[in-house]
């Protein structure tokens, strides 16, 4: 009879004074009622954006005069070019975002495709001007010798084989990692 006495009825809390846990004890292994943090963002602020992928767009631009213009990496440019496309897709991404969680948008994609292009052509026309610069045994001044080989025709001449695999890489990374 004691043993039944001790034991609380149904609907009893069993403990003295009838005191209740605030909350069941499995309750802390549930999905939480609220989330901890900011609401996702809705848009994403392409200004800003720019604005912080522009110094690293000039960064790649600097990055790639060195190794393409006073290097002359070839090959090793591939490399170069999916490391300046993931700098300028991660700024981008960064400065449109900020920390905030979201959903992928084509637009900030587009935008950091369209600076790495941009930062690969940048690039590739100071490789030119130093190209001419350095030219052994020349004579004429710089402006001359700009008018007698055009960016285009520097371009045309050094293009092939890589040009085209670096632009792919360097837009097509920056368009990925700034989604």
């Amino acid at each position: 009879m004691d043993e039944q006495r001790s034991r609380p009825s149904p609907g009893e809390t069993g403990r003295p004074g009838g005191a209740r846990l605030p909350e069941p004890p499995g309750a802390r292994y549930g999905p939480p009622e609220e989330t901890i943090g900011e609401a996702p963002a809705s848009e994403p602020v392409l200004l800003r954006g720019l604005l912080v992928g522009l110094p690293a767009a000039l960064a790649v631009v600097a990055a790639w005069f060195v190794t393409d213009g006073v290097l002359d990496l070839q090959a090793g440019l591939l490399v170069a070019a999916l490391a300046a496309g993931w700098v300028i897709g991660y700024a981008v991404r960064y400065g449109a975002w900020y920390e905030l969680p979201h959903p992928p948008r084509e637009q900030v994609g587009l935008l950091a495709a369209a600076l790495g292009g941009a930062a690969w052509l940048a690039g590739a026309y100071l490789g030119y001007v130093w190209s001419l610069l350095v030219l052994v045994g020349a004579t004429q001044p710089l402006a001359e010798r700009m008018r007698a080989t055009p960016f285009g025709d520097y371009l045309a001449a050094t293009f092939l084989p890589f040009g085209p695999l670096e632009l792919a890489l360097i837009a097509l990374l920056a368009w990925r990692t700034a989604r």
